[in-house]
């Protein structure tokens, strides 16, 4: 038996897509689904008991109260109800091919011990003109005049898994492991970012090894909004997420202090933040300060506005 694990939060249109690529799976054993939703309203719900009954799914959804971004805990939700021995982990903007289980499946038939990094390649779809369904997606997804596409981030991840930090290799959206009491995310993280990267570091440290298999690719789905006259940007949601970030990259660092975590903390020498609102803002193509010196400045607007974080418990 295999769980598939799908985080949402609010993606009725491709969650839909995912529900149906998976309908479609080459794979022939029992798998079932697990939805680990993070507060959503109930539209996503219908959404996923429509897709059950229409595509004779075995899917459990797990709802937990809209108390900002907890990803951690809402995997953990999941991974409590998970039967199966492989645990398969993506997110609800994704679409999977064919045989996207039967790769992770095949993956894990030798190796105990392994973290799978699955891949993903990414396109851009106009929310007023979405496919009808994951089958046109595909077709879409050939079709570079229709979409925007990335590249694959399979020779990155590649690289990082054979570097010393293995960890920077996986991909939240995307990844297998099998099934025991070591597979449990550290709910101190909250927002977006970092868990995912913690999670791998904490499992290469029991002896897990990371594998990057391109054979496991799926695709990430971004609806864009149709352009318009002006683009309206809510301050203070992007400034908090910013702010999450950041924080969760230092909990990464405290939390790790026997690793070099230079590679998931370097972005930090992007960021700076005003002294009179106190937002973050990020810019990629702006260094400010060394390492060293935007970490400690991190940690200073931290200690100073009283956010704090626990250890681990993992």
């Amino acid at each position: 038996m295999i769980s598939v694990i799908i985080c949402t939060y609010e993606q009725p249109l491709t969650l839909g897509w995912l529900l149906d690529s998976l309908a479609r799976q080459t794979y022939t054993g029992p798998f079932q689904i697990l939805i680990a939703d993070d507060g959503s309203e109930p539209e996503v719900l219908g959404v996923v008991k429509e897709a059950a009954w229409r595509l004779h799914l075995d899917v459990r959804y797990l709802w937990q109260p809209d108390s900002g971004f907890r990803i951690s805990r809402s995997r953990n939700n999941a991974i409590r109800c998970a039967v199966g021995e492989l645990l398969i982990f993506l997110d609800g903007d994704m679409v999977v091919r064919p045989g996207f289980i039967a790769a992770h499946a095949k993956a894990h038939e030798t190796n105990q011990r392994i973290l799978v990094c699955g891949t993903r390649e990414s396109i851009s779809l106009r929310a007023d003109r979405p496919p009808k369904n994951a089958e046109e997606l595909h077709f879409l997804a050939e079709q570079t005049s229709h979409i925007e596409a990335t590249q694959s981030e399979f020779p990155q991840q590649e690289a990082w898994a054979r570097s010393r930090s293995p960890w920077m290799a996986i991909s939240g959206c995307n990844f297998s492991i099998r099934n025991s009491p070591d597979v449990i995310f550290d709910e101190a993280f909250v927002g977006w970012g970092t868990e995912d990267r913690e999670f791998a570091c904490r499992m290469q440290k029991k002896g897990y090894r990371l594998v990057v298999m391109d054979a496991t690719r799926a695709i990430h789905v971004d609806l864009v909004a149709p352009k318009s006259g002006h683009r309206h940007t809510d301050d203070n949601r992007e400034n908090q997420e910013l702010s999450d970030l950041i924080r969760n990259k230092l909990l990464f660092r405290r939390l790790h202090p026997d690793i070099d975590t230079t590679p998931a903390t370097k972005m930090l020498q992007n960021c700076s933040i005003d002294p009179g609102t106190g937002h973050w803002s990020y810019n990629p193509a702006h260094v400010a300060i060394d390492l060293p010196s935007a970490i400690e400045s991190a940690e200073a607007w931290m200690d100073q506005n009283g956010i704090a974080f626990r250890p681990s418990e993992a």
